[in-house]
């Protein structure tokens, strides 16, 4: 039986957009996204990273205004028709009200198993992930479970490295059809 861990940002949510909106805000132009992490070197103008911008300046806009990226919410209702998923995020526990209530805004949250909030992703009951941070996938991989990477600008250096990847949940669908 599959059992899919999926995660949260830059799976289900487009918190690049996000990232994006409230970098504007502090006029930040510098391109951030060419690595994980990369809001961290970026600055606003005083010298603050967008990084402590968007999770401690602005952590509820951040937290209740992600959108879905494009196809996310079918790709998510392919995914649990036809198996066990659940939402596996490395955020914060205390962000956990705030993020539940954001997913069920566009996501039917009846349709997982459960959400987990840990840093150990190997820690969910799944045999397969999808995320977007290589590290996690890596995890997934070494544990002997199958990591699929989610395409992004900042892990396009390090796709090929990777046995399956994904533009999409759509495509991840196809995919595990697919074996």
């Amino acid at each position: 039986m599959i059992r899919i861990a999926i995660d949260i940002d830059g799976v289900l949510f487009d918190q690049l957009g996000t990232f994006k909106r409230i970098a504007e805000k502090y006029k930040i132009t510098e391109p951030f996204d060419q690595e994980y992490n990369g809001i961290w070197k970026v600055k606003d103008e005083m010298g603050v990273p967008l990084g402590h911008r968007i999770f401690v300046d602005n952590r509820e806009e951040f937290l209740t205004t992600c959108e879905p990226l494009d196809d996310a919410v079918e790709g998510y209702n392919l995914l649990t028709e036809q198996y066990n998923c659940y939402i596996v995020t490395s955020r914060n526990e205390n962000t956990k009200e705030l993020t539940i209530k954001n997913l069920e805004t566009y996501f039917d949250l009846s349709k997982v198993d459960d959400i987990l909030f840990t840093k150990d992703k190997t820690e969910a009951p799944c045999n397969v992930l999808v995320d977007d941070y290589q590290k996690y996938v890596k995890q997934y991989m070494d544990a002997r479970r199958m990591g699929v990477l989610m395409n992004k600008p900042y892990n396009s250096k390090v796709r090929d490295s990777f046995p399956y990847n994904t533009n999409n949940l759509i495509e991840l669908n196809n995919l595990l059809e697919s074996l």
